[in-house]
């Protein structure tokens, strides 16, 4: 049955995972940031981490002081201020950042799918999937993130409105490799750790984010393997919707696609330098 992206359901979306990054952020201590404001989050990790981001905004009212405080808080610590905005999210603001001088970056796609509904996701018989528990297997989980997410897949020709160093994408997922909050998948293949994945629930939602696979195994099934695994914990979780958010026209995009999730709506990236 197709999902009906209702104001409602964008918005359920929108602040589960403002919300679940929120917990992330929060602790992490080592000077991280979070302000609730404007029914959203603002979050800061650090110096060059994908965390720090404006999140949940437009559908509440955000008064013109209200943002200039959270620009303070981000220039004050040197940060670029980078605000998400859902197309259901209170065109208003969009105005807003236009007159402040933020810049439109890119896109992201936020799609979804029923939890209870069968789709073609399945696990290939070669991978064996498995939780990361133990700490040798959360440093695997790290390892192998780091590495994915750092290495271009081949003959993908996506223009991503981010980039970031790979000391930065390590720092992040060390930052979640300890939260119980951040549950942790690892595909491997011939004994060998060949890719991993994260969920995060809440509000009824599985959060499927943090999915890569090392670029010798590409193309064998990993990324559907493991979507497989959490959908399938996540159907044990009383969850009825889960959700992925890709870059429009990835592999990772085409892969969930197959799996059965359908596009509910977009995000719009705002930059600002600080």
């Amino acid at each position: 049955m197709t999902l009906f992206p209702s104001n409602e359901l964008v918005q359920r979306i929108e602040l589960a995972e403002a919300h679940g990054l929120e917990a992330i952020v929060a602790a992490c201590g080592d000077g991280a940031v979070t302000l609730s404001i404007g029914g959203g989050v603002a979050l800061i990790r650090g110096t060059g981490s994908p965390l720090n981001k404006v999140a949940g905004l437009g559908f509440k009212p955000l008064t013109a002081a209200e943002l200039s405080s959270i620009e303070h808080l981000f220039a004050e610590r040197g940060v670029p201020i980078q605000i998400e905005l859902a197309t259901h999210a209170d065109p208003n603001l969009s105005k807003l950042l236009c007159a402040r001088g933020y810049e439109l970056t890119g896109f992201e796609n936020v799609l979804g799918r029923r939890v209870d509904e069968l789709g073609s996701t399945r696990t290939s018989p070669d991978l064996t999937i498995k939780r990361a528990t133990t700490d040798t297997e959360r440093e695997a989980w790290v390892t192998v993130l780091t590495e994915g997410f750092s290495t271009r897949v081949d003959g993908e020709d996506i223009q991503e409105h981010d980039a970031f160093r790979r000391d930065a994408l390590e720092r992040v997922f060390r930052d979640m490799a300890d939260k119980p909050s951040v549950a942790k998948w690892l595909a491997s293949s011939n004994g060998e750790v060949v890719g991993a994945a994260s969920m995060g629930i809440r509000d009824g939602i599985a959060q499927l984010f943090g999915t890569a696979t090392l670029p010798s195994a590409r193309r064998r099934g990993v990324q559907s393997s493991l979507l497989a695994a959490r959908l399938g914990a996540a159907r044990g979780q009383a969850c009825d919707l889960a959700v992925v958010t890709t870059q429009p026209g990835s592999k990772s995009h085409q892969n969930v696609r197959r799996a059965g999730f359908e596009l509910l709506y977009v995000r719009a990236i705002w930059l600002r330098e600080s």
